[in-house]
Order: C-alpha cells, then structure tokens, then sequence
C-alpha cells in the first residue's frame, strides 16, 4: 500500500511540475511557444491549425494551446527560408493562464510588477498612446523587461493599471 501511496505522489508531483512548466512565461517564451521556433514547431504545438489574422502590422497566426490563443509573428525577411522554417519573432497573449516564475501575468498590478522586478537590471515603465486622439493614453501603460542575454523584451501592457496583454519580441536595439 505505502508502494502505492509513493508512487501515486510522485505522479502527481510530476504532473504539477510538468503543468507548471507548460503554462511558463519568460523572456523567450509563452507556454511551450519559444521565441525563434520555427513555423513548423509551431504547427505541431498548437492545439488547433494556426488561424491567420491581419492586424495593423501584417499577418500574425493564432496558435491555440491550452484551450488559449497565443498570437504569433514570423521572420519573412530572408527569401532563402523553406517556409516551414521561418523563425518566430514575436508572440503575445491576453490569458491568465501564462504566469512568469514570480507569479505574474494578465490580471496582476502595475505595483505588483514593481514589486518584483525593482531589482532587475533593466526595465523601463511608459504610457500608451492612441491612435485616435494622437495623444499620450490616460489609462494604458507598459511595463517592459529587456533580456539583453537573449535579445528580446518581455512587455506588459496595462489597462488601468492592470495587465491585459503580455508580448515576447525582439529587441531590435542589441
């Protein structure tokens, strides 16, 4: 029974651990979507074919993992690239499900991200703009880490001081 007891525990603990992982949000990666993956990776991860969107600034695919959309962009520039093989360049979400390592995510504070990110050696804080008005937003604003290792940021964006989009992408400045 005590076999059974164990065995049964350290299924569920790898279970946790292996969920934990998959709903991860970094720097490089949402969920097990990572930055520089190829369109065919993506392919085979995402729970549903990939929808493609037009936004403002050209066609993105929607990926669907774990019951929630991950918007994805990839690097068209290099002629030479088979398709399948264009890289991912940028990805965003608007779900709670994706949590960085601190615990933080759609729905968590502007204070929050202050709390646990004044220590990290480069981020920067920003008001949004619209498009409307041309003019600075009263209610939107951006918190954004810069992973100088990794050549990407990590950016939130936030509605009253409350995230509601998460964006991975290049930083075009390293």
């Amino acid at each position: 029974m005590k076999k059974k007891i164990i065995t049964f525990l350290l299924s569920l603990i790898t279970i946790t651990a292996i969920n934990a992982q998959s709903a991860e949000l970094s720097t490089l990666r949402i969920g097990a979507f990572k930055y520089q993956m190829t369109l065919r990776e993506a392919n085979s991860l995402s729970e549903k074919p990939l929808k493609i969107v037009k936004s403002d600034y050209g066609e993105r695919k929607v990926a669907t993992y774990k019951g929630d959309d991950i918007i994805l962009e990839f690097n068209n520039y290099d002629e030479n690239t088979v398709p399948g093989d264009i890289k991912l360049y940028s990805l965003s979400t608007k779900s709670s499900k994706f949590r960085t390592k601190s615990g933080l995510g759609v729905g968590s504070t502007k204070e929050e991200l202050f709390t646990a990110y004044k220590n990290y050696p480069s981020f920067s804080v920003g008001r949004g703009w619209e498009k409307e008005t041309g003019k600075p937003s009263a209610t939107e604003s951006y918190f954004t880490l810069d992973d100088f290792e990794a050549g990407t940021k990590l950016h939130f964006i936030l509605k009253n001081n409350i995230v509601v989009e998460i964006e991975i992408y290049l930083d075009e400045g390293c």
